[in-house]
């Protein structure tokens, strides 16, 4: 096997831990958060909820803030996620 063909592997192969490993992550991170909120009081629950809207509220002066919510651009991003995967799945990485 020559060079190139050895390095194509290697990033294969790097290719398909890492999504493995992102979804071994997502998925612990899920469990997590399910965990934490079963675990809160109605209280806490309020509490959390409140700081979240107070923290909207400061974005909604500034613009600039306020682009990354734009849902356009969201869905640029999930559109690509989709067609990486798609590539990932033809080239047998996923």
């Amino acid at each position: 096997m020559d060079d190139s063909k050895a390095i194509a592997l290697q990033h294969k192969l790097l290719i398909r831990e890492t999504i493995a490993g992102y979804a071994a992550a997502a998925e612990l991170i899920e469990l997590e958060k399910i965990e934490w909120l079963q675990s809160m009081t109605p209280a806490e629950s309020w509490a959390t909820f409140e700081d979240l809207v107070a923290f909207g509220r400061q974005l909604q002066g500034d613009p600039a803030t306020l682009q990354v919510f734009e849902p356009r651009r969201i869905e640029e991003h999930l559109s690509m996620r989709r067609i990486f995967e798609k590539l990932a799945r033809a080239q047998g990485l996923i």
